[in-house]
């Protein structure tokens, strides 16, 4: 091998490096560790949120209960956003699926919640908190057609499955798609709270109608 291909190999090889220290320490955060992104890895917020969403319109069905979706409502600049929303003589429920894959640590209390996939990390609003900001919106709705003292609450059901692994405290208020069944044949929501269901699903959806149209 003469000298010009001999440097020619080298400049080769030291590139290869420079090009991967660069990949290595891009991708980490200014503290050394990995780099930090908004929202969640896309497309999989969503995922098992179907087979949820099902078994809430079967429950709805067998109960003479309605469900609401889209369920998206915005009130004096907040939007609020379920994946559907249960209204029953109990009141109205609003259901929020997470189905983000890998590992997910938070807490009640947390602001945000993190996702670990390999070596990437992510970041991602406390979907508890955003729960409770989404039903305070639902429930100005509500009160602003006049419809007051409804009963709003909400759930969160992870939906991952063996993809997900959640880190989360004991005390955390999520379900599995498997408790949630069970929540849902509670006694809780055979509580008659005299709420009118069809009157409050038709405002519900009339209100879901004005969002799409804007």
């Amino acid at each position: 091998m003469n000298e010009q291909m001999i440097y020619a190999v080298g400049m080769i090889v030291v590139l290869a490096i420079a090009a991967a220290l660069v990949v290595y320490f891009t991708g980490r955060d200014k503290s050394g560790g990995e780099k930090v992104a908004k929202g969640g890895v896309g497309g999989d917020e969503k995922a098992g949120a179907g087979a949820v969403v099902g078994r809430v319109r079967r429950y709805a069905r067998l109960n003479s209960y309605q469900v609401v979706e889209p369920a998206r409502w915005a009130r004096d600049g907040k939007l609020a956003e379920f994946d559907c929303v249960l209204v029953g003589y109990f009141g109205v429920l609003g259901v929020r699926c997470m189905g983000y894959s890998g590992r997910v640590f938070g807490g009640e209390k947390e602001k945000t919640w993190v996702q670990t996939k390999g070596e990437k990390r992510y970041e991602f609003e406390n979907p508890l908190e955003r729960n409770a900001k989404d039903a305070r919106v639902l429930r100005e709705v509500l009160i602003g057609a006049g419809l007051r003292n409804i009963p709003v609450e909400t759930a969160l059901v992870c939906t991952g499955g063996k993809k997900q692994e959640l880190a989360l405290p004991r005390s955390t208020p999520c379900y599995t798609p498997q408790s949630f069944g069970r929540y849902l044949n509670s006694s809780r929501f055979d509580q008659d709270k005299k709420v009118d269901v069809e009157k409050t699903a038709d405002l519900l959806r009339q209100a879901v109608a004005q969002v799409e149209q804007r």
